[in-house]
């Protein structure tokens, strides 16, 4: 459990031992290589159920740890239990989570956690600037995408619209 406090680490080994007793894949906490990323800024977390590597972002709250945590951890159990022909957020992923006492969400809300904007300068191919109204957050493309919404608005519960601008146009 790379760059963890210690007292962390054994907490979270605690924890992945107790789920892998309940999802029937011993040696869990062995399997599986938490590490935290200061670099992620789109999601919460992301899992290699080959490598067993569990990345979390760096900035997650205490108390939304093991939430996440579990989210991740049940990829590499279902992996484990079922091979890699399900689907990443199935009925065999979500059954585990729910066997943890989490109930299965592929979202988690984000709005307590601090993020980088988006980049305001286009790469040198992209012609529009899709800017959300609320946040200000840009996404580039090279055509209008008019059912882009900004995800982090909507998983707020805002809208999440966004103004589309030519660059190429004074």
């Amino acid at each position: 459990m790379d760059s963890l406090h210690p007292a962390t680490q054994k907490r979270l080994r605690g924890i992945l031992r107790r789920w892998g007793a309940i999802w029937g894949v011993p040696g869990l906490e062995r399997l599986a290589r938490v590490r935290m990323s200061e670099r992620m800024t789109r999601s919460l977390g992301r899992c290699n159920p080959q490598t067993g590597l569990i990345t979390l972002r760096s900035n997650i709250p205490t108390s939304r740890l093991p939430r996440i945590l579990c989210h991740e951890a049940a990829h590499l159990a279902a992996f484990r239990l079922y091979g890699a022909s399900i689907r990443p957020h199935g009925v065999e992923w979500a059954g585990l989570v729910e066997q943890a006492g989490f109930a299965p969400s592929v979202r988690e809300y984000t709005e307590c956690l601090p993020s980088r904007p988006r980049s305001v300068t286009p790469p040198p191919y992209y012609r529009y600037a899709h800017r959300c109204t609320v946040c200000q957050s840009v996404r580039w493309a090279q055509r209008r995408m008019t059912k882009w919404r900004c995800d982090e608005c909507l998983e707020s519960g805002l809208a999440g619209e966004l103004k589309i601008t030519d660059m190429s146009t004074p």
